[in-house]
């Protein structure tokens, strides 16, 4: 059965209706049970839970979550010490960024998670302490609202939001 048929007839019964006929079950009905309409709801839950995981999985790569081999160390290291780019290194590897980052650390190669993507972005491989991005049409960031995320973190940014608000105000 198609989950969101069984979320479907669940729902109903929760709310007291026949899901076949659309009437309201009548009083006396098993469905008048406190216990019941826990269950169905734990159900409901149940199937809500199951519908996130399979959308998240159908979006990771194909490797995501699967054992490293021991040759993968060896190109993982070749790969980032030449400045590859983690979202690159993450393409060939099939992984995502972040299970790209955690070997990194387990081989010496940053101290964490963090300063690996952050190393990454200072490659020597780039000129120096100079952003890889630096040129590019796009940040390293993943997305827009990600960038925006970096710079409202800011302090200084607020503070100057704040300013140019109470500007526009007067």
């Amino acid at each position: 059965m198609d989950p969101s048929a069984a979320r479907r007839i669940i729902e109903a019964l929760v709310d007291g209706v026949d899901p076949r006929a659309g009437e309201v079950l009548p009083s006396g009905s098993p469905i008048d049970s406190t216990d019941v309409v826990r269950a169905l709801q734990v159900a409901l839950a149940t199937i809500d839970s199951q519908s996130r995981r399979h959308e998240r999985n159908s979006v990771l790569p194909s490797n995501a979550g699967r054992p490293w081999r021991d040759d993968d160390y060896q190109e993982l290291t070749e790969l980032f010490d030449s400045g590859n780019l983690l979202a690159e290194i993450s393409k060939a590897f099939k992984r995502t960024c972040g299970s790209i980052t955690s070997p990194l650390v387990r081989l010496g190669k940053a101290p964490d998670r963090q300063s690996a993507f952050v190393a990454n972005l200072h490659s020597p491989f780039n000129g120096g302490w100079r952003p890889r991005w630096a040129g590019d049409e796009r940040p390293p960031f993943a997305s827009r609202r990600c960038l925006m995320f970096h710079m409202l973190k800011s302090a200084g940014f607020l503070l100057f939001l704040l300013a140019l608000t109470s500007h526009a105000q007067d």
